[in-house]
């Protein structure tokens, strides 16, 4: 048996009770991630927990043996035995040290350092050969204080930016506050403790203190572990959400697809009849004769239905040479007086001799579908400006701009959903823009919603590429959607 004095007892008590619970951190960061995917920032702080725990149980097993009796002698500062637990103490605390720099180097998503991992081989050297040339404990406290206030403050910095993210994040940035300070508190005591002797228990309590310290840095370090897993849960959740959407909304669109094959074969034989009795009619070969518009409307029917079929991707189209002039006055001919009630009235600007190749009935489609939204989203009196001209890659650019409300921020990704409308019920199907995007992508173009050019109204943007006037559209098209910017 051995007889140890109070504040040796404490000291030792502490240091065991801190290497206890290092050990126990070691495994329950082991525990927690066996899945296999640990982020770099866990796997850092991994690491400095289990230097951390091997530096402690160097420096335990060299002050048990102290107090031990019958072993004293050939463990007294300087021996050999002694020196080896300094040695391994040491260079584990440096490892310790360069791991906590990697943590929060990664929490805060600062880059790789090609230095910072060049360094730790020259790091723990150093530091393991300190106690060859330090032979008490009190200089080799002196000796590793510099690289842990370092350390301490340098992560501290880094992590600057945590204070708005969850809680583990601000807990680590505490305890790199607190690592600093209480390295800062070691050295002065020890330059204190001759003068002072009351010091001496603040140099016997300081396993307490890097407890308090190791207890701050591992409960922030599970806490990112559980908020980093419930992120991913919510992730997940997300996108079983965004599937089980999207697996409804084929559903629809094959039930859709069922229902127009059956509405296009009964209403082919009235079509046929319509657009035969208009060849018959007086003045058909006049732009503006009932007989032609009837005729146009009628040919516009029949696409219309065949339109539909392209939200399944399955509609091949032949693409013709088109006059976007004279494309631009088929659709406003077409427009219903109903639209334009309250005033409202279509402005077309298109430079003369544009030419694109496109399927006629299709591009025509888009476009009146575009500009009857915004002779509905327009106020009393308001103007739609219908535009055309050339693109930068050699196809053509529509643009259907209104005066009305604009689009509201929340419903900007929704646009082409098919079914979503925020017309009241019996005014839309909420097909439209939904048919529109699967012709605009069946042909390679884009179309693109946002704000109006002078910050009031919506803008449509209708992008169609130079082909060869020969070739059919392949369907699959790049089709982007963009909300109205904020």
């Amino acid at each position: 048996m051995f007889l140890l004095r109070s504040i040796d007892l404490i000291a030792l008590v502490s240091l065991f009770l801190q290497t206890f619970v290092a050990w126990i951190f070691v495994a329950i960061l082991t525990a927690v991630r066996t899945d296999g995917r640990r982020s770099a920032a866990f796997r850092a702080f991994l690491g400095a927990f289990g230097a951390l725990a091997l530096a402690l149980t160097f420096v335990s097993i060299r002050f048990a043996r102290t107090h031990d009796e019958v072993d004293r002698s050939l463990w007294f500062d300087g021996g050999v035995r002694a020196t080896s637990c300094y040695v391994g103490y040491l260079a584990a605390k440096a490892l310790f040290a360069w791991q906590l720099l990697r943590g929060a180097a990664a929490i805060a998503g600062a880059p790789s350092w090609p230095p910072l991992t060049a360094a730790v081989v020259p790091l723990v050297a150093l530091h393991a050969a300190l106690p060859l040339a330090i032979r008490d404990v009190h200089g080799l406290l002196l000796a590793q204080a510099p690289l842990l206030v370092a350390v301490g403050g340098f992560g501290f910095l880094l992590l600057r930016g945590a204070s708005g993210a969850g809680s583990g994040r601000r807990l680590v940035r505490v305890a790199f506050a607190a690592l600093a300070v209480t390295w800062v508190l070691y050295p002065v005591a020890v330059l204190l403790q001759p003068h002072i002797p009351a010091v001496r228990y603040l140099l016997a309590c300081n396993s307490l203190l890097d407890l308090a310290v190791q207890m701050v840095l591992g409960a922030g370090v599970l806490l990112c572990v559980l908020e980093e897993a419930h992120q991913r849960a919510r992730a997940a959740e997300q996108e079983r959400e965004r599937l089980q959407r999207t697996l409804a909304r084929d559903e629809r669109l094959r039930a859709l697809g069922t229902l127009v094959s059956g509405v296009a074969h009964e209403l082919n034989n009235p079509l046929t009849v319509i657009l035969g009795h208009c060849d018959l009619l007086p003045g058909g070969d006049a732009a503006d004769s009932p007989a032609r518009i009837v005729a146009e409307q009628a040919q516009r029917c029949r696409g219309i239905v065949r339109d539909l079929s392209a939200l399944s991707g399955q509609v091949r189209r032949h693409r013709d040479a088109l006059d976007a002039r004279e494309v631009a006055g088929r659709i406003v001919r077409g427009i219903a007086a109903a639209h334009c009630a309250g005033g409202q009235r279509v402005e077309v600007e298109v430079a003369a001799g544009l030419a694109f190749h496109a399927d006629r009935i299709g591009i025509e489609q888009v476009l009146t579908n575009l500009v009857v939204n915004a002779l509905q989203a327009s106020p009393p009196g308001g103007v739609v400006h219908l535009r055309a001209s050339a693109s930068a890659a050699g196809g053509v650019e529509w643009e259907v701009e209104d005066e009305g409300a604009g689009i509201p921020d929340e419903i900007g990704d929704r646009l082409f959903e098919p079914f979503f409308t925020t017309k009241r019920p019996g005014e839309g199907t909420g097909l439209g823009l939904s048919i529109a995007q699967a012709i605009v992508g069946a042909h390679g173009g884009t179309i693109v919603v946002g704000s109006g050019a002078r910050g009031r109204g919506a803008n449509c943007r209708v992008t169609l590429p130079a082909v060869d006037p020969a070739a059919d559209a392949a369907p699959g098209g790049k089709v982007e959607s963009a909300p109205a910017p904020r």
